[in-house]
């Protein structure tokens, strides 16, 4: 999108009660899915959830899954490349 000049980090947890076609896990269990333009924060977000520098902060290029424990609750965080990367290729997502 030419001219887009704002960035947007957005996380949204999905709770797999909500996904009956998952296997069934402990409802204390979160996963966050970290979606966004390139240079918005994902990784670094992913990283402040988690309590430590897990995901490098510089360009990911493909998904990545980190898992801790955050609060007596099992977290999983899902970096993503960012939205709009004209570098990464069909096969590189």
């Amino acid at each position: 999108m030419k001219g887009l000049s704002c960035k947007r980090l957005f996380l949204c947890p999905v709770d797999g009660q909500d996904l009956s076609s998952l296997e069934k896990r402990d409802s204390q269990d979160l996963r966050t899915v970290l979606l966004g333009v390139s240079g918005a924060g994902k990784s670094s977000a992913g990283n402040a959830i988690l309590g430590q520098d897990v995901f490098e902060e510089s360009r990911t290029r493909e998904s990545e899954i980190q898992r801790g424990r955050v609060e007596d609750r099992n977290i999983s965080i899902i970096d993503t490349p960012g939205f709009f990367n004209t570098h990464l290729t069909d096969e590189d997502f």
